[in-house]
């Protein structure tokens, strides 16, 4: 139970608390209901915009299509025409083949051929059809010369002579549509009989009679099928029903320039009165706009047009505003248009207004009843908050010192303090574990960077300022490890981490840290390294003495040549024998082996020598130089070396000379200790050496036996060893797996294969 000075203050919280709220939903109901307004108001007229737009693209779509509909119709009857016309005329050419055909072979041998010719001219002369338009025409087809044509002054002519409308003459026109003999069709332009002073365009057929060099032809005037198809179109498209006001007109175009009568009325189910008039283009709509010179002038253009106008509309008195698209059929000189009226888009939008003011003080009603609610639920929410902040208050207040006497005492366990800096006063605050690791008295302590500084040890002092203000600088954390100097002359070692909150100008604000005390741990981490360095010189002088007794092996045979070289010389002298070539082959043989001496011994400094520069070495002569200083042990063990790393190109690696070759001394000598102490009958170790990408990979194979599986994992830990204790220290793979994979950052591992084991080493070579 809260006592009465805990529920009168949160009498006195929850009061101005509740007020807010109430003021807050009053607001928030004002601003929604505003805001609901705008927004449907925003969005009818985003609606209706967008519906003006989709209605003008519709029935602009709507109104080409009509168009074109029409003039697609023409095209299909004009082709379908012309299909049934070019077959017609194939009949009317086939007949006229197999008259002259049947009057050739039935007079053959009794007549001279130019009286069969005579013949046949004379009776296809006689033939009309197509009611007295259609003729034969009949020419030779060497000399050109016409035989037969309803044009009386071109008989007897040459018709290379007599051109069509494009330029060609008959004869080459028809030259080159005659291929083996059949039926060929062209289309062009000629006379008429009764009317030479013009070209009608028309289509033509003939073929060649070979047997005679006879050219036969007939053809249609295709005006008078146009006219037929024109009838046709404007009859079917005068007899369809007008759909929502919308229906096609056409005009049969005089001049495209316009004029007092540019044009004739022919299709206009609207304005049945205007058809078969005359049109002139200065007519003005209700507004005043000569519309028809406007959508003359885009014709000329672009063949096409859409354009704007007022114009009586179907069963109304009044004009309406309207849009028509007009399109050009230059075949036909016809303008062919269909139009919309704007009053329906007006109605439209009527409705959509009216829908949109409905859903809208809907909407608003809606909206203050979900407030009014709302208000009512937030109102008892409040209270029911109000009277737990009080207890949440107190539970986090104890919870806090609760969790500040766990802080407390975490950092005395680890030994961590932590501290911040504000950067804009220069105050510096402590936790108690800070002042108990620093050693100092809390109530002494100036709490500035500069009193912290003063603490460090001198010669860290310079190091740790440096570290700070770098840390600012660059806007990143650090980590450093420093000494502490106590007032007893004792040195402490600690771990600083800090972190920096920065303004939005990039302006330091203030520091947070931590620090702690590892004395302890820094003192036995630079115990374990001494061990290790000691492990490694141990490791080392162990590889020594092997390598020691492998160079005593390599020394004797040169040094018993030397001495043979020199006791054949003192004896040959005192027998009075030596002569100039004897005398040389010695001492080149003392030269050659005391250089072999000496390239030993460079070896074995290279392998002692304390060196920690990085070098750019050639890998394969660092490997071999390894391979030199034990390969005399292996042979006097009867071991067979197969050195396979000069089959890879040249590989170039950064390394401190010595160490590798440490490696696979080691790696060899435990190879050569398994083939021995095995008995092996035919002893190999194997070395190759690839380069995969950025990495060289070089492995050592022997055929020792292997290494027992329950023991294979733990060959590179310390001090382990199979051998006997005075055989091995248990240093040498330790010590080598070390050296590849902390100094060379590469790997090192081993594995069972075949009847022996495989060391493998990953070395990076950037």
């Amino acid at each position: 139970m809260m006592d009465k000075n805990n529920l009168k203050k949160t009498k006195s919280f929850v009061v101005p608390i509740l007020l807010l709220v109430l003021l807050s939903i009053i607001s928030i109901a004002s601003i929604n209901t505003y805001i609901n307004i705008s927004m449907f108001k925003q969005h009818m007229n985003e609606d209706i915009e967008k519906y003006k737009e989709n209605y003008l693209e519709k029935n602009k779509k709507d109104v080409y299509k009509k168009v074109h509909l029409f003039n697609n119709s023409i095209k299909f009857q004009m082709t379908k025409i012309e299909s049934k016309l070019k077959k017609a005329l194939k009949e009317r050419v086939t007949t006229a083949l197999y008259i002259a055909d049947n009057i050739y072979k039935s007079n053959k041998g009794k007549i001279t051929d130019k009286e069969i010719r005579k013949k046949i001219i004379k009776h296809l002369k006689l033939i009309r059809f197509n009611e007295g338009r259609g003729y034969y025409f009949i020419y030779d087809s060497k000399t050109s010369i016409i035989y037969s044509h309803a044009i009386k002054n071109l008989v007897g002519k040459e018709s290379f002579k007599i051109k069509y409308a494009d330029g060609k003459s008959i004869y080459n026109s028809h030259k080159e549509v005659l291929k083996d003999n059949k039926i060929s069709f062209l289309k062009t332009s000629f006379y008429k009989p009764n009317n030479q002073n013009k070209l009608y365009p028309k289509i033509i057929s003939i073929v060649k009679y070979e047997s005679l060099n006879l050219v036969i032809g007939t053809g249609e005037y295709l005006d008078i099928i146009e006219e037929q198809i024109k009838a046709y179109t404007i009859n079917r498209f005068s007899n369809m029903e007008k759909e929502k006001n919308r229906y096609l007109f056409a005009l049969d175009l005089h001049n495209i320039n316009g004029g007092d009568a540019f044009a004739t009325m022919i299709l206009n189910p609207n304005r049945k009165d205007l058809i078969g008039k005359k049109l002139n283009d200065s007519y003005k709509d209700a507004k005043g706009k000569e519309f028809r010179k406007e959508f003359l002038q885009e014709l000329i253009k672009k063949g096409e047009c859409y354009t704007k106008y007022w114009y009586k509309k179907p069963e109304m008195k009044n004009p309406k505003p309207k849009m028509s698209y007009f399109y050009l059929n230059k075949n036909w000189n016809w303008i062919i248009a269909s139009g919309f009226y704007f009053d329906d888009l007006e109605k439209e939008i009527s409705k959509k207004e009216y829908e949109h003011n409905i859903y809208t003080q809907s909407a608003i009603y809606k909206a203050l009843v979900l407030v009014t609610l709302l208000s009512f639920v937030v109102i008892i929410i409040a209270i029911l908050v109000s009277l737990q902040i009080d207890k949440i208050i107190k539970e986090y207040t104890d919870k806090l010192v609760e969790n500040k006497f766990e802080l407390e005492l975490a950092q005395k366990v680890a030994k961590m303090g932590s501290w911040s800096l504000d950067l804009i006063t220069n105050e510096l605050k402590w936790s108690n574990e800070t002042y108990k690791i620093f050693e100092i008295n809390q109530n002494e302590f100036k709490s500035t960077y500069e009193a912290f500084l003063s603490e460090i040890h001198p010669e860290d002092k310079d190091i740790v300022d440096i570290a700070y203000k770098k840390s600012l600088k660059d806007k990143k954390p650090y980590s450093i490890i420093h000494r502490l100097s106590m007032g007893n002359g004792k040195i402490k070692w600690v771990e600083e981490k800090c972190e920096t909150i920065f303004d939005n100008n990039g302006n330091p604000l203030k520091s947070n840290g931590t620090v702690q005390d590892i004395t302890k741990e820094y003192e036995l981490q630079q115990h374990q390294k001494m061990q290790e360095k000691l492990i490694f010189e141990q490791s080392k002088n162990a590889q020594m003495g092997e390598m020691i007794g492998n160079i005593a092996h390599q020394w004797r045979q040169p040094l018993s040549v030397i001495s043979t070289a020199a006791s054949g010389i003192i004896l040959s002298k005192q027998f009075n024998t030596l002569t100039n070539e004897k005398e040389n082959e010695f001492l080149k043989g003392i030269v050659d082996n005391t250089q072999f001496l000496s390239n030993t011994i460079d070896t074995f400094r290279d392998y002692i020598k304390e060196e920690k520069e990085l070098k750019e070495v050639i890998l394969q002569d660092r490997i071999n130089n390894a391979i030199n200083i034990i390969e005399s042990s292996l042979k006097n063990n009867h071991i067979k070396l197969i050195n396979n790393i000069n089959d890879t190109e040249s590989i170039n690696i950064m390394m401190v000379v010595g160490e590798l070759s440490q490696v696979i001394i080691n790696i060899l000598n435990n190879a050569k200790d398994a083939l021995v102490g095995n008995n092996i009958e035919k002893k190999i170790i194997e070395v190759n050496l690839v380069k995969i990408e950025n990495r060289a990979i070089l492995t050592i194979e022997d055929n020792g036996g292997g290494i027992p599986n329950n023991i294979l994992p733990k060959i590179f830990d310390p001090y382990f060893t199979t051998k006997h204790k005075s055989l091995g220290t248990g240093l040498g793979l330790h010590m080598s797996k070390d050296i590849i994979e902390n100094h060379l950052k590469g790997k090192l591992y081993a594995e069972n294969i075949n009847k022996g084991t495989i060391f493998t080493i990953e070395l990076p070579l950037n």
